[in-house]
């Protein structure tokens, strides 16, 4: 369990490294299409995971359970090598724009006879500092110089509301994917057969709804990322609402639960196809944007920390998000009820609605 562990934690890590790549690639590649770039670009999520279950499936029915791990692999090595060959490098022109001028600047500008009257301080008579204290200097500057990038981070307006807003869609969105199929077949009643297709459904939305946020961000919005996340959120969250009740309202009662249960009426099965198809397209939305384009608006106010940095930290912050789902929605189901858990998840995208007010001003 140790080893599993270890190398699925190293496998989280590989596979989190080049978001932030990526998107930095499209902005510098699509400029003011970015929206729509981005969001097509994320389908690749949605229809990757698709073909993985797909896939997966398919080679545990026919070959030892290794072999799952065995052609994934292959594939994804085959796709970096592609990746490496294919993908365009930053021209030196674009590398000197973005290069902190102005502290080359400052540090150039000092003059010798200080810098020699610090040494001549620090260190030995010919201006040579002494190792120790040049040791403990470099130690320090380089202390000083990540608190100050750290400061710059936090000082960005509107990174900190767009992460937690992020952290929160994050959680709600994994909370159904994961565990949606389970739900279906213990609480709703339906067959092994019949939930696989249903809860497909959801991340089938997610293809459609994440391209069109993109266009809608680019044709409709003039590129106001935020006019476009908002009512998202306030659509995903009322379907939430809707979820947690709706059954028991065209039931007229509650459902029986347990073994002796009924299958579920074809009205419930409407039910869940519409609600589900249309969560997965309006929680898609604010998904691939708060981390895509959204993001990559907040790095230009960030100075010298760059595109990548900031799509990073917002991407970090969200991952924790679908770390956390797994023991909130667990504790709230047991001990509340999935109808509770769902209001939950509604008024976690609430918040989320919320948080995304300032930014959008």
């Amino acid at each position: 369990p140790t080893m599993l562990a270890l190398c699925w934690g190293l496998n989280g890590i590989m596979q989190g490294v080049p978001y932030p790549c990526y998107m930095k690639l499209l902005g510098l590649s699509f400029g003011a299409k970015l929206g729509s770039a981005a969001g097509l670009w994320q389908t690749s999520a949605y229809a990757g995971g698709a073909a993985g279950n797909m896939l997966a499936g398919y080679l545990l029915t026919r070959f030892p359970w290794q072999v799952t791990f065995f052609v994934p692999s292959a594939v994804l090595a085959a796709c970096s090598l592609a990746t490496l060959l294919l993908t365009p490098t930053s021209s030196e022109e674009e590398c000197c724009e973005t290069a902190p001028e102005v502290e080359l600047s400052v540090v150039s500008a000092e003059e010798p006879d200080a810098r020699q009257r610090r040494n001549l301080v620090l260190g030995d008579a010919d201006g040579s500092p002494a190792p120790d204290n040049q040791q403990q200097e470099e130690e320090q500057g380089a202390v000083s110089r990540v608190c100050n990038k750290a400061l710059k981070v936090v000082r960005i307006p509107g990174l900190v509301n767009v992460s937690l807003a992020y952290f929160l869609v994050k959680l709600v969105r994994y909370a159904i994917l994961f565990w949606l199929p389970y739900y279906l077949v213990n609480e709703r009643h339906y067959s092994t057969t019949s939930v696989g297709p249903l809860s497909s459904c959801f991340e089938v939305g997610g293809l459609f709804g994440c391209t069109l946020a993109g266009f809608a961000t680019d044709a409709w919005a003039d590129g106001h990322r935020f006019l476009v996340v908002t009512p998202l959120l306030v659509a995903s969250a009322c379907l939430l609402f809707a979820y947690a009740d709706g059954a028991q309202f065209l039931l007229g009662e509650v459902p029986v639960l347990g073994a002796e249960a009924p299958a579920a009426p074809f009205s419930i099965f409407v039910f869940d196809f519409v609600v589900l198809s249309c969560l997965g397209v309006c929680i898609s939305g604010p998904d691939s944007i708060l981390a895509g384009p959204a993001a990559q608006d907040l790095a230009k106010l960030g100075g010298d920390l760059g595109v990548a940095t900031v799509v990073g930290i917002v991407d970090g912050i969200g991952s924790l998000g679908s770390v956390m789902q797994g023991a909130v929605t667990t504790t709230v189901s047991t001990k509340y009820g999935w109808a509770s858990l769902y209001r939950l998840l509604g008024l976690l995208l609430v918040g989320s609605c919320v948080l995304c007010v300032s930014p959008m001003r």
